[in-house]
């Protein structure tokens, strides 16, 4: 069965501290309402996903992630990975049976934490350079690393992206 054959089943964005759901409404895939189904103190909140709906597409993928980032406002989140769809809610409930304990201990270690992506843009020729002296052998007649990169110009030239780290 592919995910575009998939006929009334839960689509899950995320597993919330909270058993009892969001107050403001929120509309996930296809315009369909996102809700909680509690389990003991935790959540998880998904949505009905129909019939012959395409969940594989940009759109879909868009949504996921506004869906997570409203619920990362209120609550304490653990994202559900992208297309995670369970048959019906007896096997949704029995997965959070499974693995109560480890989302438990997951949210207390994420609890009062935000999620940042980084991209680092560094000079090629700079972070090769660096990578090369840090795992030369020692006793090979060059300065000491910290004066080998006292006079070393890291910064990068005009129009290209750099950083010093020193």
């Amino acid at each position: 069965m592919t995910l575009t054959e998939i006929a009334l089943k839960l689509y899950a964005y995320a597993i919330i501290d909270s058993n009892s759901g969001t107050e403001e409404p929120l509309i996930g895939l296809d315009g369909v309402s996102v809700y909680t189904i509690p389990y003991r103190g935790i959540g998880i909140v998904v949505s009905d996903l129909e019939a012959h709906f395409e969940i594989k597409t940009e759109e879909s993928i868009l949504k996921h992630e506004e869906v997570v980032e409203a619920l990362m406002e209120k609550f304490t989140v653990l994202p559900m990975r992208l297309y995670t769809v369970f048959s019906g809610k007896e096997e949704m409930l029995l997965k959070m049976k499974d693995h109560y304990e480890d989302f438990i201990k997951n949210m207390d270690r994420v609890y009062n934490k935000c999620e940042f992506g980084i991209k680092v843009i560094w000079a090629g020729n700079v972070i090769k350079k660096r990578i090369a002296i840090a795992h030369k052998p020692k006793g090979n007649g060059l300065a000491s690393d910290s004066q080998s990169h006292k006079n070393e110009n890291v910064s990068a030239q005009p129009g290209q992206s750099g950083t010093k780290f020193m």
